[in-house]
């Protein structure tokens, strides 16, 4: 096992190449687990990796630090948890599909059908090439990137390629325009995304209409379920959680976890106890449980000194950054790849050799934020401003 390059597509069996060592990406059957199962990989990951847990923008399990001989070892403790990894192309519906008292409808059963329509296609499409069947709800699937999106609206179902839109289909036409589409990424070729295609590739979908999608919301509150029980959403402080918080957390957590995407986690209760048992874990374990809280604001990398190609200490400068309560979105990125960039406008910071860039998109750094990295220039970090 050598690891895939940078900016390759990471799997539980063929974890990517990082600054911090091999980082493996795992994605749960129906992104559900349970509390035992969580605390399990949370301690796969002490024991395999560098003990530093991430969920991703897409709501991927991420586990970081790994090496040529521990690798393996983490897919055993996977197997043995009883932790069905979803292979092949990527089908995502969203963490609360089927569930959420607020959705137009079920989109479990599209996804299903594309992904078995597509089965013998999977082989000649890129890793990269994904489907989202968004049912619609509190949680949409807005924020997150496609080369075909299936969104349910009142007539059925809309299909987005790109920037155009098409329908409303009934669900048997939705999913042969999911499958028109894969057809012609495989007929081009592996390295092939919907954004290469020329449009006659799917003119058959008839004239495009015009359709808003619902805004995108992050995993954070409080979501009624069609069966009277709830779900408490938590987010991951900068996206990410130490090994030992998050099995301690887990171990309290219930049988009912989502992963959600947001790099979030949806906890399924019944009842308001629970849920104030709930959040006060989460609050223990530096979990975000309040749509208010600054650390949404902010992004960050993994950072120094977990990352031995950071220059800067991400995580920590990340804190300091969300104690400001700064109002907008702000990255902090430990070196010039950027890694964990949020797709909304932002401030960013970027760590390079002795200094720090300040790449600004829209209104510039706060008079605070300046303070803040004076106060690193006084620690031995130059800086300069300059627009991304």
């Amino acid at each position: 096992m050598t690891g895939l390059r940078r900016g390759a597509c990471p799997t539980l069996v063929e974890p990517m190449r990082t600054g911090d060592g091999l980082l493996a990406r795992l994605h749960p059957r129906g992104r559900r687990l349970t509390g035992a199962q969580l605390a399990g990989l949370a301690r796969a990951a002490a024991d395999c990796g560098n003990g530093l847990l991430e969920i991703g923008a897409r709501g991927s399990l991420q586990i970081r630090g790994l090496t040529q001989e521990t690798a393996p070892r983490l897919a055993q403790a996977v197997a043995a948890l009883g932790v069905e990894d979803e292979a092949g192309l990527t089908v995502e519906t969203g963490a609360l599909a089927g569930l959420d008292a607020r959705e137009e409808r079920d989109p479990r059963p599209l996804a299903r059908r594309i992904r078995a329509g597509a089965d013998r296609l999977a082989h000649r499409l890129g890793p990269k090439v994904s489907v989202t069947v968004d049912g619609g709800g509190a949680l949409p699937l807005t924020g997150i990137g496609a080369d075909v999106k299936l969104e349910a609206v009142a007539g059925g179902w809309i299909a987005r390629v790109g920037a155009a839109c098409f329908g409303p289909f009934a669900p048997d036409a939705a999913v042969e325009a999911a499958l028109l589409v894969l057809r012609a990424l495989a007929e081009t070729g592996r390295e092939a995304r919907a954004r290469h295609l020329e449009p006659a590739a799917w003119a058959s979908l008839g004239p495009a209409i015009g359709h808003e999608s619902a805004p995108a919301a992050l995993p954070v509150g409080r979501f009624a379920l069609k069966d009277g029980r709830w779900a408490r959403g938590l987010a991951l402080a900068f996206g990410q959680i130490e090994a030992a918080a998050l099995a301690d957390f887990a171990r309290q957590a219930g049988e009912d976890i989502r992963l959600a995407p947001g790099r979030g986690l949806l906890i399924l209760h019944e009842s308001p106890a629970e849920d104030a048992a709930i959040l006060g874990a989460a609050a223990r374990a530096g979990l975000v449980g309040q749509e208010g809280d600054s650390r949404l604001l902010v992004s960050a990398c993994a950072g120094a000194p977990a990352c031995a190609g950071a220059l800067l200490p991400a995580r920590r400068i990340a804190a300091e950054l969300a104690r400001m309560r700064p109002g907008r979105r702000l990255h902090v990125s430990g070196c010039g790849k950027e890694c964990a960039r949020p797709p909304a406008p932002v401030i960013s910071l970027v760590g390079r050799e002795g200094e720090c860039d300040i790449r600004a998109e829209g209104e510039g750094p706060s008079g605070e934020l300046r303070a803040l990295l004076a106060r690193l220039g006084a620690e031995g970090l130059n800086w300069k401003e300059g627009r991304g």
